[in-house]
């Protein structure tokens, strides 16, 4: 009897905990356009709002919602105010009090500029012509690091920073795409737009992010996620916020359909086959040719493009695998296996050995993706420049089973990068210092507009380059 009414309290306390594991405390941004915020009639809504929604009926998790500036939510997060965050931008080498779940949006930065300026297509040109350039925290370190002078950076949120560009008080803003163009449509800026050229390096990635102790409510996320990649859901919730700002793509519902259609097909084919009887072993003969064939072409696309690729397990070693590229790739014979993890970061360059091994740590530990370039030693004593990418594998109920990734060769191309790194350097200095007046003419709206001119240029008709560029030539006064 006793044993009987301790199972079940122990029951009651089971359910009891099922039930409020159900309850997630949210931090919702009210002011992160067009993914959180709050509308004109006070309702909290966006983008990351809807799938966070979707995902919440799809795991069958019940949401409570605390909502306020975004400012504030990370400091709350991580002080443990809260079960998850609605809205979280994943910065190089993640933050270890916090749990990442996979992205939901990769956006792309580039230049937003007044509409008709060319001036400033690039941040080269940005330095180059000293102009006024305004960014948030992100994209303010990104022009740091790219070079940019910091007397001419001014920090200011998307929204301001829009404000300025439209009112030219500033010649340039450093935003991702999306966001721009999103907030200039709602703002009505219609002189503000994107010069169209991604700036490289500058990725931002928007996740959910919880606690770093709670990765199975992460975990619950990212099936959520999954799940709605699979059923089509998410890229109809993606296609109703965005579809007016990028061109129309393909949905995985649409994809489905037209693979199913396919593979009906396909199965008549091969039913009226076996009821003629026409030679069934043949056809499966000549399929499993076929199958080894595309074996054999895969290995081989993988060999010109240098990329192989590799699979870990974390429950049983003997499973982790590695592809032939990969074999070729590091140097490895195949009959001794992949290479232990220790064994795979003691090859790494001392330079970048520490940060690759906390990538792979992560990845084992943590389940954080990652992708970084590093040095690589192989056998014959050859310094290889190898791209990596790694990301963790969950089973159908969320818990993590291992690790998938590819490795890529790209020696060669960054030496072209390099070599052509350098020739644009001399084409500069050249271009600069040549006894010789050069410049650029476009033909704009009907007359020719300067675009550049060098030092000797300027001089032998007396100008001054901020007066001369984006001016049309009739109007400088030249004989």
């Amino acid at each position: 009897m006793g044993c009987l009414l301790w199972m079940l309290l122990a029951g009651l306390q089971l359910q009891a905990a099922v039930d409020k594991g159900h309850e997630i405390r949210v931090l919702a941004p009210s002011d992160q356009y067009p993914y959180s915020y709050v509308d004109s009639t006070g309702r909290l809504t966006g983008f990351s709002t809807d799938l966070l929604d979707a995902v919440a009926r799809v795991m069958d998790l019940r949401l409570v919602r605390e909502v306020k500036p975004n400012s504030e939510v990370l400091a709350d997060m991580k002080a443990g105010r809260a079960d998850l965050s609605q809205l979280h931008l994943i910065i190089e080498g993640g933050d270890p009090e916090l749990f990442a779940s996979s992205s939901f949006l990769v956006l792309q930065g580039v230049l937003f500029v007044r509409e008709g300026d060319r001036r400033f297509l690039s941040l080269d040109d940005v330095k180059r012509q000293r102009a006024k350039l305004a960014s948030g925290r992100v994209g303010l370190r990104y022009a740091l690091a790219q070079g940019v002078d910091a007397s001419l950076l001014q920090q200011s949120p998307t929204d301001e920073a829009l404000r300025l560009l439209s009112r030219g008080q500033v010649d340039a803003a450093l935003l991702t795409r999306l966001t721009g163009q999103a907030q200039s449509r709602r703002m009505g800026f219609t002189n503000v737009v994107p010069t169209g050229y991604p700036l490289k390096g500058y990725t931002v990635r928007y996740c959910y992010a919880a606690r770093a102790a709670d990765a199975e409510l992460i975990a619950q996320v990212n099936e959520g996620l999954d799940e709605l990649r699979r059923s089509g859901e998410f890229d109809a919730i993606y296609t109703r916020w965005f579809s007016e700002y990028e061109p129309p793509r393909f949905t995985i519902a649409q994809v489905t359909t037209y693979v199913v259609c396919a593979l009906a097909l396909a199965l008549a084919v091969a039913v009226w086959a076996l009821l003629r009887g026409r030679a069934l072993n043949a056809r499966i003969a000549r399929q499993a040719e076929e199958l080894a064939e595309s074996h054999s072409i895969l290995a081989e696309a993988q060999h010109f493009a240098r990329l192989g690729h590799w699979r870990h397990s974390r429950d049983d070693e003997s499973l982790s695998s590695w592809s032939e590229e990969t074999f070729h790739i590091l140097e490895r014979d195949r009959r001794a296996g992949p290479m232990s993890r220790v064994e795979l970061v003691s090859n790494v360059a001392e330079s970048d050995r520490v940060r690759f091994g906390k990538a792979i740590a992560q990845l084992d530990d943590h389940f954080r993706a990652f992708e970084m370039d590093v040095i690589f030693l192989t056998r014959s004593g050859l310094r290889k420049t190898l791209h990596w990418r790694g990301r963790p594998v969950y089973d159908p109920t969320g818990r993590p089973v291992g690790s998938f990734g590819t490795v890529q060769d790209i020696t060669e191309r960054r030496g072209a990068e390099q070599a052509l790194l350098q020739s644009e350097r001399l084409l500069r200095v050249l271009y600069e210092t040549l006894p010789l007046g050069l410049g650029v003419i476009d033909w704009v709206d009907g007359r020719w507009v300067v675009t550049a001119l060098n030092p000797e240029a300027l001089r032998q008709m007396g100008l001054v380059g901020t007066e001369a560029i984006g001016r049309p030539l009739a109007k400088l006064g030249l004989s």
